[in-house]
């Protein structure tokens, strides 16, 4: 069986490799003389053939193996390929391999929607289109240090999207290690944290401007101080047949009372004034005051109209609040007409608003006073007028605003339980209307016509103040009214003096920034001398000093400068009958 089985012909085979095999064979079988073998010849050849076949057997399982790993190899690559495929077009920056004159060779995803534009239409394109004007420079500097040192290479420049929405990127970039005119750079919008280091940049201007205007505010305050003073005496003194010269000084006077408002408005404005009291305020006064500033600060082309109800109630408020919200809103009406000119419109109305009124408006029923500022000027798209009260957005060139404006107005009308609607189309002006509740019956915030006289006394004071005006005014005008008044510019010859005879003084009076020994601190070695002694402090402007601290050290009472002088007279007979 085994003979005839071998001697059985193997099927026909189609392959080609096959049937040239068969032909070779049988040409060698032609030319070969086949020898006599012996039968033990004969098994070891059926050996060696059975080896032979067990040895292609071995092979052939071998190579089954490794076609095995092979195709597994090719599989688990196609599986990297597709997942590091996925990290590269959804990585977080955009990545671009760029030839030697930056024209886009390869993108990923992110890199194509980071500039707005289809991958494929990418492809070819000068990554320089996607770059702006002011940024090309640096682009370029940037690309001849990549070129040049070989090495990694950061730059941050101003992008630009296909709709020409910019912003701002950081370029991370290296020359290929496969070719060397090509470089791949890794693109990432920083825009986020540019803003905030802006944000960052104006907070810190903002404290640096507080700390600056708390210095101007104690030495203008202390410029201030005998200006008013000096002038409260000379129109006491100014005989009844002089009217002009009493009209003259009284000017003076009022000068001096509005820069010494004008220096609170400072410190409230850089958050350095805590005293946040609310009163009842009349809104007329304080624009006309501001309109009057404005006309000479304007140019000549934009025309201020007015339109004032001088009959309106009170509102509840801060009166430099309510005239920065004045203010802020009328020079925000000029810039959105400076280029072309155009009218300003002020109105101020009282309105009642009752349930029914549109949810536009949207404050409690009642009555309230409505603050009207209109411009001529180009308008807002509504995206903008959306964003106008966000804290930082404006749409100012730069150097024109910090963008806080319209923000902090916000937050004043709110504080003041009122609302502020913005109505503006594109090309048809804007106008900002400012509700604020008025306060039912009235207030008389006028001066009285004829004050009373100033309140008298016999007693001893000692007056501190490191500015030698100052001591001279207030000696002069408590000395008028009956005191005894012992002026020094020195609180340690001040604090010598007292110590040599306690009992000499029944009211000390100390300014509070002084050399070598502040306000305070002479205030309490006083007091350890003589605990009873009772203590008025004056300042222009101190951080360290406030009503609670002043309390909390057994000081009676604190006064802001420049003081009148009814202020300081009722203040020490204030403190002298109640101790």
């Amino acid at each position: 069986m085994k003979k005839n089985n071998m001697l059985v012909p193997p099927p026909p085979r189609k392959s080609e490799l096959r049937r040239r095999a068969e032909k070779e064979a049988a040409l060698r079988k032609q030319s070969l003389e086949v020898p006599y073998l012996s039968d033990e010849e004969i098994s070891w050849l059926i050996h060696d053939l059975q080896v032979h076949q067990i040895e292609l057997e071995i092979q052939n399982e071998e190579l089954k193996e490794k076609q095995n790993e092979l195709e597994e190899s090719r599989n688990k690559y196609f599986d990297l390929y597709e997942t590091y495929s996925d990290l590269y077009d959804f990585a977080p920056v955009g990545y671009f391999t760029l030839g030697e004159k930056a024209a886009i060779s390869e993108v990923n995803l992110t890199g194509a929607a980071l500039l707005g534009v289809e991958r494929n239409v990418l492809i070819g394109q000068p990554l320089t289109r996607f770059i702006d004007s002011r940024s090309q420079d640096d682009f370029y500097l940037h690309r001849a240090k990549v070129f040049d040192t070989k090495e990694l290479q950061t730059c941050e420049i101003r992008m630009k999207k296909t709709d020409g929405a910019l912003f701002h990127s950081q370029l991370k970039s290296i020359i290929s290690h496969t070719a060397p005119d090509v470089w791949r750079t890794a693109v990432s919008d920083i825009s986020e944290r540019v803003s905030m280091e802006s944000r960052l940049r104006q907070a810190q201007k903002m404290a640096a401007i507080g700390t600056l205007a708390g210095g101007i505010a104690h030495d203008f305050n202390n410029v201030l101080f005998p200006i008013t003073g000096y002038a409260e005496m000379a129109i006491e003194e100014v005989p009844e047949g002089c009217p002009q010269i009493r009209e003259n000084l009284k000017e003076i006077l009022r000068g001096g009372r509005r820069a010494a408002a004008l220096v609170r408005q400072i410190l409230d404005f850089s958050r350095l004034d805590d005293n946040k009291l609310h009163m009842p305020v009349m809104v007329q006064p304080l624009l006309k005051e501001a309109l009057k500033l404005l006309r000479s600060s304007l140019p000549s082309d934009i025309e201020i109209c007015q339109n004032i109800d001088m009959n309106a109630g009170f509102v509840m408020g801060n009166t430099v609040q309510i005239h920065q919200v004045i203010m802020n809103l009328c020079i925000n009406a000029y810039h959105a007409m400076e280029d072309k000119g155009g009218t300003l419109e002020v109105n101020l109305a009282e309105v009642y608003i009752d349930s029914d009124s549109t949810d536009e408006i949207n404050p409690e029923p009642g009555n309230y006073l409505c603050l009207v500022v209109s411009d001529t000027g180009q308008g807002m798209e509504p995206e903008v007028k959306e964003r106008i009260f966000e804290p930082y957005f404006t749409t100012k060139e730069q150097g024109k605003g910090t963008g806080m404006g319209l923000a902090m107005t916000h937050g004043i009308v709110g504080s003041h339980g009122g609302k502020i609607v913005v109505r503006s189309n594109p090309g048809r002006g804007s106008s900002f209307h400012v509700y604020l509740p008025l306060v039912s019956g009235s207030a008389d915030v006028s001066e009285a016509p004829h004050p009373d006289p100033l309140p008298r006394g016999t007693e001893r004071i000692l007056f501190v103040d490191d500015e030698e005006p100052i001591v001279n005014v207030i000696k002069q005008s408590l000395e008028r009214i009956g005191y005894s008044v012992t002026g020094l510019t020195s609180p340690a010859d001040a604090l010598e003096l007292f110590r040599s005879n306690p009992e000499q003084f029944d009211i000390v009076i100390t300014d509070t920034t002084m050399p070598r020994l502040m306000g305070d601190e002479l205030a309490r070695e006083l007091m350890k001398i003589r605990p009873d002694i009772p203590i008025i402090i004056c300042t222009g402007f101190n951080q360290r000093i406030t009503e609670e601290k002043v309390k909390a050290m057994g000081i009676q009472a604190l006064v802001m400068k420049p003081v009148r002088s009814s202020q300081m007279a009722g203040m020490i007979r204030k403190v002298l009958d109640n101790n």
